[in-house]
């Protein structure tokens, strides 16, 4: 049974589509964007094409975690979930505003996309930009939901998609800490010492997401 957060219904603060699930806030803290992102069932559907749009974040922040999530992909879609997210940018775009969260992700992508064939670590299941998967799962732009997990446990960081791992990447490594240099990402000391949100990543495509489970391990 769906059921709706104290926080509020869409105009609120926060969504929570079922009981256990985590609440949901647009990534800058506000009211979820209606013109970014649509409700169909018990999950949420990534409306585009959009002249700005907007991530969304859990208001839970967590250390270790496990997060399980299905997901579908039209063709060319391109999105991901982030993790540990260190930083959340806004600016202006056209007549509205582009908010992103910035964070590890865990990259989802019709992997027949050009991006997709010219590096490894931009396909579906990579830690994306820095490391890629351990083999290409089947192309998910198949029109059917998938699922994802993704949990971190200290320095360690495993993906899975459709329950087979895909990645096993030890975030605290010499190799990836200079990857995540590259990226201007924090190092991982600091981005493991406090709690922090996970975030579902608009990138003006439609995806949509459904079944997610947030837990602290």
């Amino acid at each position: 049974m769906r059921t709706i957060s104290r926080r509020g219904l869409w105009g609120g603060l926060a969504v929570r589509l079922r009981a256990g699930e985590p609440e949901w806030v647009d990534a800058a803290g506000g009211p979820m964007d209606h013109s970014c992102w649509g409700r169909e069932g018990d999950g949420f559907h990534a409306l585009a094409p959009r002249e700005a749009f907007h991530d969304l974040r859990t208001t839970e922040e967590v250390a270790d975690f496990q997060f399980d999530f299905e997901f579908r992909l039209a063709a060319g879609a391109n999105s991901g979930v982030k993790y540990m997210v260190y930083r959340i940018d806004a600016w202006a775009k056209g007549a509205g505003q582009q908010v992103r969260a910035r964070g590890l992700e865990f990259q989802l992508i019709d992997d027949s996309a050009a991006d997709a064939l010219k590096d490894d670590t931009h396909v579906t299941g990579a830690l994306y930009g820095i490391q890629a998967p351990l083999r290409r799962p089947p192309n998910a732009a198949d029109g059917r939901f998938h699922s994802g997990t993704i949990r971190r446990e200290g320095g360690r960081a495993r993906h899975w998609v459709d329950g087979a791992l895909v990645l096993d990447a030890r975030l605290d490594s010499p190799g990836i800490q200079a990857m995540c240099a590259q990226r201007k990402i924090p190092p991982f000391a600091e981005l493991a010492a406090r709690k922090r949100p996970v975030a579902l990543q608009h990138h003006n495509s439609e995806v949509w997401f459904r079944n997610l489970r947030l837990r602290a391990i």
